[in-house]
């Protein structure tokens, strides 16, 4: 039995029944998807679904998400989109900077965007693939060794999302 129908909940329920066993899946609300849904206020309607994806990867480099799409059988329903820009953010009268999702392009916007800071935005990239590196070959293309997963990361550029 599964509790719950939010984007853990439907993973671990398919994960159940691609394994061949009896699943159940229970879910309170009036439709699955959890915080992957949108919800109405009066004549507002809000998605709050997520956008895009951050760990499927290219078709010839798969990440995380890839690789569970393709083992939860769904891979090829979907259409994979490789996005070029991956965040904006405008504070009127003072900001209005695009991040490509590329790393070094998102460095150059950056610094771009915040000349006073130049020193900090290096390091702190650095800093933030320091942190997540560890942990990046425990989710990676199964099979690959330690090392080939760091290489893998180490090489990625760009992120997707996915339109199904």
């Amino acid at each position: 039995m599964v509790i719950g129908a939010g984007n853990a909940g439907l993973t671990a329920a398919a994960t159940l029944q691609r394994a061949g066993l009896r699943t159940l899946l229970a879910e309170r609300h009036n439709v699955p998807g959890g915080c992957a849904t949108c919800f109405r206020r009066g004549r507002f309607e809000f998605e709050t679904a997520l956008h895009q994806l951050s760990g499927v990867g290219l078709e010839v480099q798969p990440y995380t998400l890839r690789w569970l799409f393709e083992k939860l059988g769904v891979a090829d329903s979907l259409e994979f989109v490789q996005e070029h820009d991956l965040y904006r953010a405008v504070v009127p009268g003072r900001h209005d900077v695009t991040l490509p999702a590329d790393r070094a392009g998102a460095v150059d916007a950056l610094e771009e965007a915040f000349p006073s800071n130049r020193a900090r935005v290096e390091p702190f990239f650095a800093f933030a693939r320091d942190v997540t590196e560890p942990s990046r070959h425990t989710t990676s293309t199964p099979g690959c060794s330690r090392s080939q997963a760091s290489s893998l990361s180490a090489v990625r550029s760009g992120s997707t999302s996915i339109r199904s």
